[in-house]
């Protein structure tokens, strides 16, 4: 009962008081501080003269259009030149038997048979050789090496040169 009453005694205490409010007569002027806005038509307006002034009073000071296209073409013809690109390809046979060569070659299709990779046999005397794919670097080529290599213990990594097919 004693613990009730010192409850009690406790959250009568701690209760705010309310007191009554006097109501107070500030005035303040604070129209100097408020921002001033521009009507909607007067915007429009304001917004088309500075654009006209620009597009009328616009010359460029550091044109370099000129010598940007110049730079562009030299460097468009010397492109043209350039007729083949080095790279890497994956070697899956190399020797003197032409059968053994297909055979490579079919086999290297069945393994790559979801991807767009091209296997081609070529004959570089005295040798057959079935290169599959084309591309710019060895971490690029490492995907498919790791697959070939399962099938072909003997397969290497080799650079080449390849011809850029223009249209």
């Amino acid at each position: 009962m004693k613990k009730l009453i010192y409850i009690s005694l406790l959250l009568v205490g701690c209760t705010p008081t309310l007191q009554p409010t006097a109501s107070s007569n500030y005035d303040e002027d604070l129209s100097a501080h408020r921002p001033k806005y521009q009507i909607e038509s007067q915007k429009k307006d304001t917004v088309k003269q500075d654009q006209q002034a620009a597009l009328t009073n616009f010359a460029p000071q550091h044109d370099i259009t000129d010598t940007l296209n110049a730079v562009l073409d030299s460097i468009s013809i010397l492109s043209q030149e350039i007729e083949y690109v080095d790279g890497y390809t994956v070697q899956v046979y190399s020797g003197n038997n032409r059968e053994m060569a297909n055979i490579a070659r079919g086999k290297s299709y069945t393994v790559l048979q979801e991807s767009e990779i091209k296997t081609r046999l070529f004959y570089d005397s005295p040798n057959f050789k079935v290169q599959v794919g084309k591309f710019f670097s060895p971490l690029e080529a490492n995907a498919t090496f790791a697959q070939l290599k399962r099938r072909f213990p003997n397969a290497i990594l080799v650079e080449a040169k390849f011809k850029i097919e223009r249209e």
